[in-house]
This record gives C-alpha cells, sequence and structure tokens, in this order.
C-alpha cells in the first residue's frame, strides 16, 4: 500500500487503543470488535417524510421496470408465496445532473400495477405507494458498505470497485405485509 512501516505500526496501534484488534507477540493481529446484533428501533415518520422530500428535490431516471416472479429471498422479505410477481424497478437519482444513487425496488405486482411506468418515471415510490390505498406502518433497514460492480459503477460515473454505501429496506403496511423492498440500494459515500 506504499506506506512505510512505522506508519503500519502506528495505525495498529490505534485500533489496538480503540480495543478494535488484538496484538499478541508471536501470534499476530486479530480483529476482536463484535458489532452489536441488536436492531436499532426508531419512529420512521420523519425517516420517511426526508425520503419524500429528498425525492422532490432530486430527480430519478428510470432504468429498467417489469414485472418479475419473486426470487426466494425477495418473496421471504416480502411475504410472497413462492414466485409471486413483483413489480422489479431500478432508478439512477441524481442531484444537480450527478448521479448519487443506483435504487432497485420490488413492490408486490398488485400494488404495483396501481401505477404506470411512466409514474414511477416521474413521481417517488413513496408518493405512488400512498397514492395506491397503503398505509406504511414501519420498516426495517440494514445499511453496509459495497464496492460498485462494473453495472452500477457506469450508471453512478465511479470507477468500479468505488466504495458505496449500501442500504437494504423492507416497507410494511398496518396489516404487516411487505409493500416495498428496497435491495441493495447503492449510494456514493460522502
Amino acid at each position: 500500500h506504499r506506506v512505510s512501516r512505522v506508519t503500519v505500526r502506528r495505525a495498529l496501534a490505534e485500533l489496538a487503543r480503540e480495543q478494535l484488534i488484538e496484538r499478541r507477540r508471536s501470534s499476530g493481529t486479530r480483529v476482536i470488535y463484535q458489532p452489536s446484533s441488536a436492531p436499532i428501533t426508531a419512529n420512521i415518520g420523519g425517516a420517511l417524510a426526508n425520503i419524500a422530500e429528498m425525492g422532490e428535490r432530486t430527480t430519478s431516471r428510470l432504468v429498467a421496470f417489469a414485472y418479475v416472479p419473486a426470487a426466494k429471498p425477495i418473496a421471504e422479505a416480502l411475504g410472497l408465496a413462492p414466485e409471486e410477481e413483483t413489480q422489479r424497478s431500478v432508478r439512477i437519482r441524481s442531484v444537480d445532473g450527478m448521479p448519487f444513487s443506483y435504487l432497485t425496488a420490488h413492490v408486490p405486482a398488485r400494488i404495483g400495477k396501481t401505477f404506470t411506468k411512466q409514474e414511477l418515471a416521474a413521481r417517488p415510490l413513496l408518493a405512488l405507494l400512498e397514492r395506491s390505498g397503503v398505509a406504511i406502518e414501519r420498516a426495517w433497514q440494514r445499511i453496509g458498505a459495497v464496492l460498485a460492480t462494473p453495472d452500477t459503477a457506469r450508471a453512478l460515473k465511479v470507477a468500479a470497485g468505488s466504495p458505496l454505501t449500501e442500504l437494504v429496506r423492507v416497507v410494511y403496511d398496518r396489516e404487516g405485509r411487505g409493500v416495498h423492498l428496497g435491495g441493495g440500494d447503492q449510494l456514493l459515500l460522502a
């Protein structure tokens, strides 16, 4: 990585001070940090409002739209029967002409058929869900880090392998049914 040994030793010493790694003579260094596995719970009302507001301040370009049989993980996340159809869409969201997110959405076909491809291209998905009569109650979300695949990199105008933040979100209605799976939404790191 073209850094001196002194720099590496200082970095390892700092990680050890923060109790992220353990260093043992003759045994080497190992990661000891254990992230909390307990989910964080929060009221999503404000978060959904922020997402809707972001949809109004940015532009999106619909690059894929189809009705497809749900793969097993998608069907499980949304509580659908195996191979039940979902509306799958991919959008690139931009601010001031610069792309910053690659959004993949799966919506149960019974809901997706209440709006058109043209409407999805022009309006935020959450607004279309609400218009279709969906009463959003809660959401589950996982945030992580990934490297840009060649397709995502091309869409976001970055180099393949660039660091991205990945969001996976399942939105549920008042009856506890999955109404939206944002699968692997990828955003540029700030």
